[in-house]
């Protein structure tokens, strides 16, 4: 399919109630009367410029963001920054992105200076809004939107999947942002699989698994920002959840592989079984990938198929390995297998 052509993927569709079916506007949000505060007031360091505030309605003890999330999307993106920095433990990110400053609090607040305009503030914020959707908490599930994205939060994906229609901008960002994680995957079956022997993994093909990931999520964000369409907003969010997950299984997989280096006298049958159990997990992180990108719901039985085989060698796996080695084994089938177990929920619907 070219860039040019439109295009439909497979997404899970979200309950009414669930933020990623909701639009999050600020200029919208100062209109209402449900306490928002918004203050402006000139720029002090530069003519002409103006600070713009915004407090969402959150209690003083509740949290609008989860900060490790916030810092990694701003992470993810920063390379489309002037200057980024985040700290998880303060709960505050900041960038400097088009001349404008925006500041970032866990607790709901925001903070734009160097803005032409209370309008120019208000867009500002609504595109940081849109580049952290994934980390904003769920009034539904409680949860920050990435894990209602796939259903990893188990209440906010419905029993039916939904073909959505990318418009002309979304489309080639997704397009490329597919074939950044295709590629990641090809980089960690590489890096992971193919190898004659159990030996730390090299310090470049990690650096190249990870820059294709970041890539893959750029483009998914780029069409968070660029698309008028909301669903096409929700798609991305669930594009950059799979991107996280196959990062977090690969990383846990060099952290296994580590472990094993430094383990004395590991069996061979025991190595086999673990590159079998990382061969299977990585496959269906691949067919799951050619489902959303196709728009192929008849791939899930394949998911449902090697979910299935992964489950019967862990059984396997349990009875031959250390508990230590064997519960990082489980660690990662269970975050693997949340991934795609919301989405089979909703196909066997």
């Amino acid at each position: 399919m070219s860039e040019s052509d439109s295009q439909t993927i497979l997404t899970p569709q979200h309950h009414e109630d669930c933020v990623l079916r909701k639009s999050i506007q600020f200029k919208n949000l100062v209109k209402t009367e449900r306490g928002e505060v918004v203050s402006v007031r000139p720029c002090a360091s530069e003519k002409g410029k103006i600070m713009a505030e915004i407090e969402l309605p959150t209690r003083k003890d509740e949290l609008f963001l989860d900060s490790q999330l916030l810092c990694r999307l701003l992470r993810a993106y920063k390379r489309r920054f002037t200057k980024m920095k985040c700290s998880s433990k303060l709960g505050v990110g900041r960038v400097m992105w088009k001349a404008r400053r925006t500041y970032i609090y866990k607790h709901g607040k925001f903070d734009v200076r160097f803005a032409l305009s209370q309008d120019d503030a208000l867009k500002t914020m609504d595109s940081i809004g849109r580049l952290i959707l994934g980390s904003i908490f769920c009034k539904k599930c409680g949860q920050p939107a990435i894990e209602c994205a796939l259903g990893q939060c188990e209440e906010c994906v419905s029993n039916n999947l939904q073909s959505v229609t990318l418009d002309e901008l979304s489309t080639p960002l997704f397009i490329k942002g597919f074939e950044a994680l295709t590629e990641a995957l090809e980089i960690s079956r590489v890096t992971l699989i193919e190898t004659s022997e159990i030996r730390p993994i090299s310090p470049s093909q990690v650096s190249k698994f990870k820059s294709k990931i970041q890539e893959g999520v750029e483009f998914f964000l780029d069409s968070s920002l660029k698309t008028p369409e909301w669903t096409n907003v929700s798609a991305s969010v669930s594009s950059v959840s799979l991107a996280f997950s196959i990062e977090d299984f690969h990383e846990k997989a060099v952290e296994l592989t580590e472990a094993l280096a430094k383990r004395p006298g590991g069996r061979e049958e025991d190595i086999q079984s673990i590159r079998q159990f990382e061969k299977l997990a990585l496959e269906t992180f691949k067919i799951l990938l050619e489902a959303f990108h196709n728009d192929d719901p008849d791939r899930l039985k394949l998911v449902k198929q090697k979910n299935s085989e992964l489950s019967e060698l862990l059984e396997e796996l349990d009875s031959n390995l250390s508990g230590n080695i064997l519960g990082r084994i489980r660690e990662m089938y269970e975050d693997a297998s949340s991934v795609w177990s919301g989405l089979l929920k909703s196909y066997s619907s």
